[in-house]
This record gives structure tokens, C-alpha cells and sequence, in this order.
């Protein structure tokens, strides 16, 4: 393609252009270009970070260009040496490996598959893999100082438009708020659809807004807190007869009571909350379920109150809520008692 380019190609998302009148001139010639971007699988998503790179390829892509995304291995495998940087670990060359393969899946999201060459060679972040509600939630989260910055790099709303968004935060006559709805609506329509976007709205509003639980908290009930606790009790005593090395913790995580409560047909089951939090995949670990513990990040609401946990070992009955962080939950629910 030769003739005019479109105007933000080399403007918009652009910080700077080595030799920008050549550029220029070899496009305007019609000249195909083969483009280049590296990846360092250090973590298992491409984020929002990647994205904007990308979505310049992708304008490209879009023109008649060649785009080539490399993923490196061996710069991941070496992370930061120093250890200095929580961004950079090191990483085992499985690790990377698989790191790599989810960013060979996820590429597609925002480059032309059938025009894209591949080769291989602190968790804020917001993924393109992200659940819509997830990645609503996180944008809603970015500071206000960056709302502009992300309109410009992660979106394709009109400059016109942006320049009265600019106007508004300047004069502050906007409240930046809507803004980010707007920007996050933007985003997840990219990555998942029109109506995603619109229900991840409605769930924030729901949910973070008024601190209503979520329609899909996930349901957790006493007799199955009672099975995890029986499965992990079978497999200490497994790991204990061959001599395999755990915690003295982790004994007393796993032990739960059940008992009747107030003399009616509901009961109280306590438990280990990371335990629980841990058992079914909402921390990764328990040492993350500590910290989260030990943050005050996990909230039990019982009848309209809601209080912040931080002791591990709780009473839990059918129709508790527990707020993990900003956007996870938990309901209890129970049998009666025969």
C-alpha cells in the first residue's frame, strides 16, 4: 500500500522514531516492511504492557506488513542475577517453556494469525487472558494519572474524543471514575465482547461498588469442607509413612469440627480459612492465603454485618460470605442436620 498513511500510525501510542523521515518516505513508497517484537516469558500472560506494542503491529499488520513476535528462553531462564528485581525471577527452563506456549496462544488476541511469524528464541498486571470481570476491575484500579495514557496506547476511541476527556480531567470536570468505566468497557470488548463488557460493568457496580456478593460467588459446602479436610488428612498420613518431610501446620490446617449450632438444624463448621481458600484453588498457596490473612484481605459477612478476619481458625454457617480481596467470594452453604 502506498499513498497518505493514516494519521496516528506514527503519532499515536508512538514515543519516538529512529530516523522518522525514512520511515516516512519508505511507506509513502509502498515499501513492505517486516516488523519485529521480543518477548521475555518471565510470566505465563501477555498483559496490557504487550498490548500496546501490538496493536501497533497490528496497524501495520493491517496496511500489508510483515509482523515477527520472538520469544526468547534463555533471557527468562536468567531473569535478573542480581536478584534485585521481584519482575524478573529466575525461572526453571519448564517454566519457560510453558510460559512461552501461553504466549504463543495468546498472541492472536490482538495479531492476524495468518500474518504473523513466529519465533522462540509483581501480578497487577492485567492479562489479555484475564476473566472480563477480572479485567474490568483491574483497570478501574490504574491510578487516575494513567487514564489518558491507557485511552491513547489501548484503545481505538476517536481523538476528538480524547481530547475532550483531556479537557474535562483538566478542568476536573468529570469525575475520573467514569471515565475508567468507559476505558475499562473499551478493553474488555477488545479481548472478550460488547456484552462481557457491559456485564463486568454491572458486576462492579454490584459487587465493588455497593459490596453486594456476586451472583457467581463460588458455593462451598460444609460437607465438602469436611472432605477436603478428610483428603488432606489421608494424604499426611501417606506422606508421613515414606518419610516425606511437612509442616506441623499443616496438621492442624487440615483438622476441622463440626458442631450444631444454637440448638436449631444449622451447624458450624470450623476450619482452617486457609485452609479452605487454599484447598480449592483461590490461593495459589497457603503461604498466599497467610499473607492475604495477615493483610486483612478476607472479610466474613454473616447476617448484614461484615467483619475482617484475621484469625485462621473460624466458625462458618450456611449463608456466609467471604470476600476475598476486591473480587473473589465464597458462600457457605449447609444441610440440616437429621
Amino acid at each position: 500500500m502506498s499513498g497518505k498513511l493514516p494519521p496516528t500510525l506514527l503519532k499515536r501510542g508512538v514515543a519516538e522514531i529512529i530516523v522518522e523521515e525514512e520511515l516516512v518516505r519508505q511507506l509513502e513508497a509502498g515499501k513492505k516492511l517486516r516488523l519485529k517484537m521480543g518477548f521475555d516469558p518471565s510470566r505465563p500472560d501477555i498483559h496490557m504492557g504487550h498490548v500496546v506494542g501490538m496493536r501497533k503491529l497490528s496497524q501495520f499488520q493491517e496496511l500489508g506488513h510483515q509482523v515477527v513476535l520472538i520469544v526468547g528462553d534463555w533471557t527468562a531462564q536468567i531473569g535478573d542475577p542480581s536478584g534485585m528485581s521481584q519482575t524478573r525471577p529466575m525461572l526453571s527452563a519448564e517454566e519457560v517453556r510453558a510460559n512461552a506456549e501461553t504466549y504463543m496462544q495468546q498472541f492472536f488476541k490482538v495479531v492476524d494469525r495468518a500474518k504473523t511469524e513466529l519465533r522462540k528464541s509483581l501480578g497487577n498486571y492485567i492479562g489479555v487472558e484475564d476473566a472480563p470481570s477480572e479485567m474490568y476491575g483491574k483497570v478501574m484500579s490504574i491510578p487516575d494519572s494513567l487514564i489518558m495514557d491507557y485511552f491513547e496506547l489501548l484503545t481505538d476511541v476517536p481523538e476528538k474524543e480524547l481530547t475532550g476527556f483531556r479537557q474535562q480531567l483538566e478542568a476536573q470536570s468529570v469525575n475520573p471514575m467514569l471515565l475508567k468505566k468507559r476505558l475499562a468497557s473499551e478493553i474488555v470488548s477488545q479481548f472478550h465482547s460488547a456484552q462481557a463488557a457491559r456485564e463486568a460493568g454491572a458486576h462492579f457496580e454490584k459487587v465493588i461498588q455497593r459490596g453486594e456478593a456476586p451472583e457467581q460467588a463460588l458455593e462451598i459446602s460444609i460437607q465438602e469442607i469436611e472432605g477436603l479436610s478428610l483428603l488432606a488428612q489421608r494424604d499426611l498420613a501417606r506422606r508421613a509413612k515414606t518419610g516425606e518431610k511437612f509442616e506441623t501446620q499443616e496438621i492442624e490446617e487440615a483438622i476441622v469440627v463440626q458442631t450444631q449450632w444454637e440448638g436449631g438444624k444449622d451447624v458450624n463448621i470450623f476450619c482452617s480459612i486457609t485452609f479452605l481458600l487454599a484447598q480449592k484453588g483461590i490461593a495459589k498457596s497457603r503461604s498466599e492465603a497467610r499473607r492475604l490473612l495477615s493483610e486483612g484481605a478476607i472479610q466474613l459477612t454473616r447476617e448484614g454485618q461484615t467483619n475482617t478476619i484475621f484469625e485462621d481458625r473460624q466458625g462458618f454457617r450456611s449463608g456466609d460470605l467471604i470476600r476475598i480481596g476486591k473480587r473473589r467470594w465464597i458462600k457457605i452453604v449447609g444441610a440440616d442436620i437429621k
